[in-house]
Parts: structure tokens; C-alpha cells; sequence
């Protein structure tokens, strides 16, 4: 029995904390933006934005749609608690793919 409690208690642990949290949430976030920065750059090659055909807009515009929505949904589990441990993660994370992509999209 006491072996059965303690690896109930072990896996309620373990289980914890493989859970959601605001800096994993955040980082979530960041790589889904990384993702839209790379189709970007992968689909624009050396053209300006405005060369971008329609259907090539129309897939970076569905990546950045569920980017957002995710983001919506995550600050919206974060509202009050940790909003901003949340905010500092993602602001952290955002600016770490900034200095990676720098120039890559102009």
C-alpha cells in the first residue's frame, strides 16, 4: 500500500510539472512566430512584399492567423495569475527571433 501511495504521489509530481506554464506557453508562442518568419523568408527569396502572389500571402496570412490564436488563448489563461510572467516570456522569446531574423526580411 505504501508503495502504491508513493508512486501516486511521484507521478502526480512528474505529471505537474510536465504541465502547461506561462514560460512554455510562451515559448509556444514564439515558435509559431519563428515558423511564419521562416515560410516568410523561405516564399519571399530576394522579392519585396508586394511581389508575393495572392495565394502566397493567403498561407503566411493562415500561418499568422493560428499564431494569433494561440496567443489569444494562452492570454487569455493568463489574464490574471501570471499575465505578466507570460508577457516577459514571450517579449523575451520575440526578441531572441528578432536579432536571429534581423535583415532576413527586409
Amino acid at each position: 500500500m505504501r508503495k502504491l501511495l508513493f508512486l501516486s504521489v511521484i507521478t502526480g509530481f512528474i505529471l505537474a510539472s510536465c504541465g502547461s506554464n506561462p514560460k512554455s506557453d510562451a515559448e509556444k508562442i514564439c515558435n509559431c512566430r519563428e515558423k511564419v518568419i521562416k515560410q516568410v523568408v523561405e516564399v519571399k527569396g530576394n522579392r519585396s512584399f508586394k511581389d508575393l502572389s495572392k495565394e502566397e500571402n493567403d498561407k503566411i496570412n493562415a500561418l499568422v492567423k493560428e499564431c494569433d490564436d494561440k496567443e489569444a488563448k494562452f492570454k487569455e489563461k493568463y489574464k490574471d495569475a501570471k499575465a505578466t510572467e507570460f508577457k516577459d516570456a514571450i517579449d523575451a522569446c520575440y526578441d531572441k527571433v528578432q536579432k536571429e531574423y534581423e535583415g532576413k526580411l527586409n
